[in-house]
């Protein structure tokens, strides 16, 4: 029967390749945002998410314990948000959870020269990076003395790794403040520096690079040395290229004489060591001495990079400057040189503030008054497209096919802007008023949103309840059910039937889990159940004959996506989505691990995978494409073939797959009406979609095969464990609540 499938197969993968990978190479997929504005280029463009034109509200958290003006930050399931008095906090993105918090010392809150943020703590954005989150807080020493300090922290469990002083030498921290977010270049943080609102006292624009091994400090630069101010204080903070190189936008300084040029007012790229900068800096009709004498700074805005080797910046003088990343000017004689300006913004006096977002060959502006979309033509020329100045403004970002900006100075709406015309679509109600230049973050089919002290979280119809914390399921030769999921404590929890009925909530421990479980049992009845770390590598926890031990950390990272396991014989088969989109894989033969993961390809995927395996050896993998479609591609034993289109046009949500003894393959999902759907496999063509009901259920569903049964599981919204089954090909059962929750 297996073979007589796998030949119609294999004569169809070649007819359909180039289809393939035409309808799928656009697609980007994405669950997390690591860092200010999605990536390392400040690009702000999240092209994973489902259709953001019609969300609603999802939960709200209470008051957190200080104002928000970070940008919130996606990972393992999680969204991590950093308040002003110092505290870090990760809520489950799905249910609002609490899952930790982590306080890096007390905030300043004395003896101000000027500002406008007070306390003051944590303000730039963190960074997430090889698994570890990264933050710089402002700690108060005394009542007259202040320190920086960058800490580093397991976003799985908020344990603080360290949380070290990094102010930099010469500095003083009376008048500086880390207002722009962190980065990342060739294993070390990024961080930058400015004045207070106000300008007070003597200051400068700080860059600093900090090791992330062990919190050292490896190299610092600053400008204006010998004069003041200058700032580096975007909130958009440095852009970081492929290569390591550094690009920081810099505010006015002090000297209006062009042959005393110090580097304010500037655009600069650094290679990674911090030597000396490359630079530009404006020429007319915008010269850098006007700018200095007016206080009108380039450094309002960060940069963003561009595809083709190009950056866009602006500044408060709302004029956007076209560069090439190689080849700044350097002019010896600083003011123009770049490859094309053009005035984008309506002012050329406190214009433009934040950050940008880039998509394709269009940049949006974050004007004092809305945003401006402006086309890329050439690298030599551009233009606006739009300039929509009815709602927003602050540093915009793209996800779900939705431009989405606040109000630049502070307010109660997020507005949703289609991005071919800037006409509002979409207008959130927010709980509080937001923080000057706040904007909103992604993943896991929700917006995020800082708002005063609280986050706001919205979600797309297609993502209910639990959808980022499914349970796992697989049955063994008896038909005796394991059911597991992360609990809302972070740690593997287990309900258990033996043929007549459930025991559990069993907890495991082996926590924080950074990722939903995946679960296989082998022919000797051993149990595996693999996660995703809070680091991004493969963890495991085994239970063989009523005894857990664990966890193993199996390394493999990082992983793109929360795992998904297959067992046959004295094999096991890890898959997951990749960081590069495409589908990976882990092994295990008899009890050893191959050191490294394998690329096996097929992407980009357009969700995690689902994985069964017949007592054959055969494996099969199935996911959601980008175009919402069934996909498969499976192993006969020598080589992997797909990717294959299944079809099926009705998923809402990652599939899960099953296998009975017969070799009939059964694939559950979660359909756009929140009922489950199912197609078969028996032997010469696929079945479906069928329509099983059972719905709303909470979460993507988890389905097991033994015998003639097939058993499919799922969060309720009720945060409860409810079940369904089919008995030998026959009718379904259910919905049936087996309790067990809350679930995580």
């Amino acid at each position: 029967m297996t073979g007589i499938r796998r030949g119609l197969r294999v004569v169809l993968v070649g007819a359909i390749v180039a289809v393939v990978t035409s309808a799928t190479t656009a697609v980007a997929v994405t669950s997390q945002w690591p860092t200010y504005h999605f990536d390392a280029g400040r690009s702000g463009d999240d092209t994973g998410e489902p259709s953001f034109t019609n969300l609603s509200a999802a939960w709200t958290s209470g008051g957190l314990d200080g104002a928000v003006y970070a940008e919130p930050l996606a990972y393992g399931g999680d969204v991590i948000v950093a308040t002003e008095n110092n505290t870090v906090y990760a809520f489950a993105a799905d249910t609002g959870a609490l899952r930790w918090s982590a306080n890096l010392g007390p905030p300043r809150t004395s003896n101000f020269p000027c500002g406008d943020i007070k306390p003051l703590g944590i303000t730039g954005t963190p960074v997430i990076d090889s698994g570890y989150l990264y933050v710089v807080a402002e700690v108060q020493l005394s009542s007259t003395s202040y320190a920086f300090h960058l800490a580093k922290i397991d976003p799985g469990s908020g344990a603080v790794m360290w949380n070290n002083n990094i102010t930099p030498s010469g500095m003083d921290p009376n008048t500086q403040q880390e207002r722009s977010a962190l980065a990342v270049s060739s294993g070390n943080v990024v961080i930058q520096w400015g004045g207070l609102d106000g300008d007070c006292g003597a200051y400068h624009g700080f860059v600093e690079t900090v090791a992330e091994t062990n919190g050292a400090e490896q190299h610092q630069w600053n400008d204006t040395p010998g004069g003041n101010e200058g700032g580096m204080w975007a909130t958009s903070g440095p852009a970081v290229d492929g290569s390591g190189n550094i690009y920081v936008a810099t505010g006015n300084g002090s000297s209006t004489n062009i042959n005393s040029y110090d580097f304010g007012n500037s655009l600069l790229k650094f290679p990674s060591s911090l030597g000396a900068p490359s630079f530009f800096a404006p020429g007319a009709p915008q010269d850098w001495a006007s700018l200095n004498g007016s206080d009108t700074d380039l450094g309002s805005v960060g940069p963003s990079l561009l595809p083709g080797g190009l950056l866009f910046t602006i500044g408060k003088g709302g004029r956007g400057y076209l560069l090439n990343q190689s080849s700044l000017p350097n002019n010896s004689n600083p003011g123009g040189g770049e490859n094309a300006s053009n005035q984008v913004c309506d002012t050329t006096s406190n214009a433009a503030f934040s950050g940008m977002a880039v998509s394709g060959n269009v940049v949006y502006v974050p004007c004092h008054d809305g945003v401006a979309a402006v086309s890329i033509d050439s690298s030599t020329s551009f233009h606006t497209l739009w300039y929509q100045t009815s709602g927003g403004g602050a540093a915009p970002i793209v996800a779900g096919g939705v431009v989405w900006t606040l109000s630049m100075f502070g307010g109660t709406t997020v507005y949703g802007l289609d991005p071919s015309s800037g006409a509002i679509i979409s207008r959130l109600s927010l709980p509080a008023g937001t923080q000057h230049f706040a904007t909103a973050a992604a993943g896991y089919g929700r917006l995020f949103v800082p708002a005063g002290n609280r986050l706001a979280v919205f979600v797309a119809p297609a993502q209910l309840v639990g959808s980022a914390n499914p349970p796992a399921a697989a049955a063994d030769a008896s038909g005796h059910q394991h059911v597991v999921w992360r609990g809302g404590d972070g740690n593997l929890w287990e309900a258990y039937w033996d043929g007549s009925h459930w025991t559990g909530p069993t907890p495991h421990g082996m926590g924080p889990l950074g990722s939903p479980p995946a679960i296989a049992i082998q022919p000797n009845g051993d149990v595996h159940v693999l996660w995703r770390g809070g680091d991004g590598n493969l963890w495991e926890a085994v239970d063989s004959g009523g005894s857990w031990t664990g966890p193993f950390r199996r390394g493999m990272g990082p992983l793109g996506s929360p795992p998904t396991v297959a067992a046959w014989g004295s094999e096991i088969d890890v898959f997951w989505q990749g960081g590069d989109g495409n589908l990976w894989e882990g092994l295990q033969i008899g009890g050893a691990w191959f050191a490294q993961p394998r690329r096996i390809g097929m992407g980009p995927l357009g969700s995690r995978p689902t994985a069964v395996a017949h007592s054959s050896g055969e494996q099969d993998v199935f996911w959601q494409g980008g175009d919402g479609q069934l996909w498969e591609a499976f192993w006969l034993g020598s080589r992997w073939n797909g990717p294959t289109p299944v079809g099926m046009r009705s998923l809402a949500s990652p599939p899960s797959a099953a296998v009975l003894p017969s070799d009939e393959e059964d694939v559950f999902w979660r359909q756009p009406d929140g009922n489950i759907g199912m197609a078969a496999w028996k032997g010469s063509g696929w079945l479906g979609p069928t329509q099983v009901g059972m719905g709303p259920i909470g979460s993507p569903p988890a389905a097991t095969g033994w015998g003639t049964e097939d058993d499919v599981f799922w969060q309720g919204g009720d945060a409860n464990l409810w079940e369904a089954y089919r008995p030998s090909g026959s009718a379904w059962v259910g919905p049936q609540r087996i309790g067990m929750g809350p679930l995580g």
